[in-house]
């Protein structure tokens, strides 16, 4: 298994974060992704700046060797299994189902 924080952004073509954080994110880099994912309709996607675990430094956008994590990917399987034993959850509303669900999201409770 190669799971390992996002080394990209993960967006189309033409459309380039400021920078990668997938971890610790800055309040300027999460108001940059709240600003994107608004702008396409889907605000529900990053919390509003300040609110945010990756500005608290308790999350983690993950990726494996075949890149962003899906519900049906390995990386996102092997954390389901075992990213209790190093202090992850996947949080609610992050699940299969809902209405912003991210497999390659997962924090530190």
């Amino acid at each position: 298994m190669n799971l390992r924080p996002e080394t990209r952004d993960y967006l189309p073509p033409g459309v380039v974060a400021p920078r990668i954080e997938s971890c610790y994110r800055s309040f300027e880099v999460q108001q940059w992704w709240r600003d994107w994912y608004c702008w396409i309709g889907n605000c529900g996607m990053a919390a509003v700046p300040g609110t945010s675990v990756h500005g608290w430094g308790r999350a983690v956008d993950f990726e494996d060797q075949f890149g962003e994590l899906t519900f049906d990917s390995p990386g996102y399987q092997w954390l389901v299994a075992n990213a209790w034993r190093y202090g992850f959850v996947h949080p609610g509303w992050a699940e299969p189902g809902s209405s912003n669900a991210e497999a390659w999201h997962w924090e530190a409770p």
